[in-house]
């Protein structure tokens, strides 16, 4: 069994923006996301691929009065998962989202309607907080 030293460093990214107003009356389109983006940094190896995202969002304070869409803060999460490539069949991936733990809410996330819990009634819903995962992939 051979092990490979080398790494081979890659980043990628995405951008996203759209902005949108109601033709018939003076208002913003409803559930409009904020400017947003992703920056993915990530090492392989013959059977490693270990990546650490930074996940953004800016304010949203175009929202729609029609529908009283509440204003949503910015925010950056941090995730972070490795992929250990065990054959050409078989794949085993493991990670932690959210790692500092961030509170913050997703723009196009849903409100509560549920009475009596610590969340208001038509809060916002709070994104998870720090949250591990495993996941193994099987091809044939």
């Amino acid at each position: 069994m051979a092990i490979i030293i080398s790494l081979n460093p890659s980043i990628f990214t995405i951008i996203n923006y759209v902005e949108g107003e109601r033709r018939d009356i003076n208002d913003n389109l409803y559930r409009i996301a904020p400017l947003n983006g992703q920056v993915h940094l990530s090492y392989t190896t013959h059977h490693w691929m270990l990546k650490t995202s930074l996940v953004m969002a800016a304010k949203q304070s175009n929202v729609s009065n029609t529908n009283n869409e509440q204003k949503t803060a910015g925010y950056g999460v941090v995730n972070i998962d490795a992929q250990y490539y065990v054959n050409n069949d078989l794949a085993l991936r493991f990670g932690v989202d959210n790692l500092l733990d961030k509170n913050y809410q997703n723009h196009l996330g849903g409100y509560t309607r549920v009475k009596g819990t610590e969340i208001p009634v038509m809060s916002r819903l709070p994104k998870e907080g720090i949250s591990a995962w495993v996941e193994a992939t099987y091809r044939f």
